[in-house]
């Protein structure tokens, strides 16, 4: 992740485990203390060119999401949480013991 003045980029990087018969979207959440969302981002991989339907054994796919900074944000205090989940019924995939990886924000 990179912080400018207002904007935080998230450049995720996927790795193809199997292939998929679901074409799964990407959440990207910047969420404050409270755990609230405060800008998001929500996609098929890639900028919608990708979708995980597609991605073969091995593969790495680059994704990345650019979310604005809720003017006075203090970007210290935030939070991204990541995580794929299906469009039909927005159930998220489970990465062991919660239904997002939390990533920390780096300048």
């Amino acid at each position: 992740t990179t912080v400018a003045e207002d904007q935080v980029i998230v450049k995720l990087v996927w790795q193809a485990q199997q292939e998929l018969e679901t074409a799964y979207r990407v959440f990207v959440h910047l969420v404050d203390e409270s755990g609230a969302i405060v800008a998001q981002s929500d996609a098929e991989p890639a900028s919608w060119t990708r979708p995980t339907t597609g991605w073969a054994p091995g593969e790495y796919i680059v994704d990345e999401h650019a979310l604005s900074l809720p003017e006075g944000a203090d970007a210290g205090a935030l939070r991204l949480r990541v995580g794929l989940y299906d469009p039909r019924d927005g159930r998220r995939l489970s990465t062991g013991s919660a239904d997002a990886v939390e990533l920390p924000l780096s300048k």
